[in-house]
């Protein structure tokens, strides 16, 4: 499946897995020992998530933003929190991932023929901030716990305690992983005969409709031509009375003018407004009929 993993604690590539403490610590000497340990964390999830998947990694809010708006997705793990992203703003830090989750659905929505992309929220704070992780499972999202947290903020730990948390963080990884998995079987369910109706209908629907908004939008362009140049047309034919009666032109110019103009406007302007009025009048009976089968679609056992 083609991933998306956003999270601003992903180390680059190029960092060995022995030098990421290091090498993190020395670029942000600020950061706290438990921040800087999740990186080497969540290298390990990576390389979970990446067995019979296609991984891209966005380490900053707005490459992830762009990415979601210009690729197409199966999966997305997105963090929540990006206190590592020096260009996200204080007061968004804490709740970033929120604005990646948004833009998904936008994109989704902008795009009915495509199954859509199937969302996973990752944060250390769901175990002690329950709502979050319930605002997720509200909005269809997986809510799923970082692994990382209680190895490395808790002082003091002994070693049975490491290497017990350490047991639970590859657990963790190997459970990310599986996720994947159970998703891409759903995926493929979905794409199985009979599960793909409701899809393509809404597919055909927005075509429907688009079609419709777009014959609006021509009959209205038409409807102000057509107008417009009648109002010239009675001008102009004004102007010839004028001259004929004030400045001595003959009455069959005159006459000629005015019925080379009323036969032009009608041939040239009506025709095209009555002929959009029809396809506008076609385009809705085409969408009526689709509502109609999509109804009797989902009426039937």
């Amino acid at each position: 499946m083609r991933v998306l993993f956003a999270d601003d604690q992903m180390p680059e590539d190029d960092i060995a897995d022995a030098d990421i403490f290091d090498t993190i610590r020395l670029l942000h000497p600020e950061w706290n020992e438990g921040f800087v340990r999740a990186f080497e964390v969540m290298r390990r999830a990576l390389r979970a998530v990446s067995e019979d998947n296609e991984i891209t990694v966005a380490r900053r809010l707005e490459d992830a933003l762009s990415l979601v708006r210009s690729k197409e997705f199966d999966v997305a793990i997105i963090d929540l929190g990006w206190y590592g992203d020096d260009d996200v703003s204080e007061a968004e830090k804490s709740t970033a991932g929120w604005k990646i989750s948004t833009v998904l659905d936008e994109v989704d929505q902008q795009n009915p023929q495509r199954a859509a992309t199937a969302q996973i929220i990752f944060s250390a704070r769901f175990d002690t901030h329950p709502e979050l992780g319930e605002r997720a499972a509200s909005k269809g999202r997986l809510p799923f716990l970082k692994p990382y947290h209680e190895r490395y903020t808790i002082p003091l730990e002994s070693k049975i305690e490491t290497d017990k948390s350490g047991d639970k963080i590859e657990a963790a990884c190997q459970t990310l992983r599986a996720t994947l998995s159970f998703i891409e079987h759903q995926r493929a369910l979905a794409t199985t005969p009979g599960r793909n109706l409701e899809r393509n209908f809404n597919a055909l629907l927005k075509t429907a409709s688009d079609g419709i908004a777009r014959a609006v939008k021509r009959e209205k362009q038409w409807d102000f031509l057509t107008r417009l140049l009648l109002t010239l047309g009675i001008l102009i034919v004004l102007a010839g009375v004028v001259s004929m009666f004030y400045v001595g032109v003959p009455e069959g110019a005159v006459t000629a003018a005015v019925g080379i103009i009323v036969g032009l406007i009608p041939r040239l302007m009506f025709g095209e407004l009555h002929k959009t009025r029809a396809e506008i009048q076609t385009a809705t009976k085409n969408l009526i009929n689709l509502v109609k089968q999509a109804q009797a679609l989902q009426e039937s056992p």
